[in-house]
């Protein structure tokens, strides 16, 4: 639903591409993966067996990456395909959560066409931004066979947390110092999802 710049840098032309379906391309080994905005269960889980040290975690977004609103633009057929307002999404409790400050994203949606989807993917963008816990693992080789954009189930008895979804966002071998020596594995940045990010029904357009 666009065109195409050659000139253009293809990092730049893949991200604007990428707004059109909430997605995320990943490069691992050399093979291109398209995930989609749309929920995808948890493929494995982790708990305390998998670590090989202390994790980390950040319980909260700054107020400068949190948002309670989104406003944007999407490419109107019907004014000569000019960026054009789509109607903003926005949440009382949200708002709320944000002692009732206003908090704006602004997106560009240039590949979408319609403003029912631009509000969905605006809908997404919200919801995938309340999603404020973040946590750094550093597992054992166990967690080898994990990729950036698997959904993991983890377990952890200190934050309460009982096969909760998490996604991976990062991942990098590391060497692990302990008493015993060194040992190889992995450190897996992760940030809570949940598939009510995705839900969506007709009654939600404006």
């Amino acid at each position: 639903n666009g065109p195409v710049n050659s000139a253009d840098a293809p990092k730049s032309i893949l991200e604007a591409m990428l707004t059109s379906c909430a997605g995320s391309l990943i490069n691992p080994g050399g093979k291109w993966i398209l995930y989609a905005g749309s929920y995808r269960p948890p493929t494995t889980s982790l708990n305390e067996s998998n670590l090989d040290g202390p994790i980390k975690v950040t319980t909260r977004l700054s107020k400068r990456e949190l948002a309670n609103a989104v406003k944007g633009t999407f490419v109107d057929p019907s004014k000569d395909w000019q960026p054009t307002d789509f109607p903003a999404v926005t949440n009382a409790t949200y708002l709320a959560q944000d002692n009732n400050e206003q908090l704006w994203r602004d997106i560009s949606l240039p590949y979408t066409i319609t403003p029912s989807a631009a509000q969905r993917l605006g809908k997404i963008e919200l919801e995938r931004v309340r999603q404020q816990i973040v946590t750094v693992w550093p597992c054992n080789l166990s967690a080898f066979h994990s990729q950036v954009g698997d959904i993991v189930n983890l377990t952890n008895s200190r934050f309460g947390w009982s096969n909760k979804p998490f996604e991976i966002i990062n991942y990098a071998f590391a060497t692990h110092k302990s008493d015993n020596g060194n040992s190889l594995g992995t450190d897996l940045t992760l940030r809570e999802t949940a598939s009510g990010v995705y839900d969506w029904n007709d009654g939600e357009e404006t």
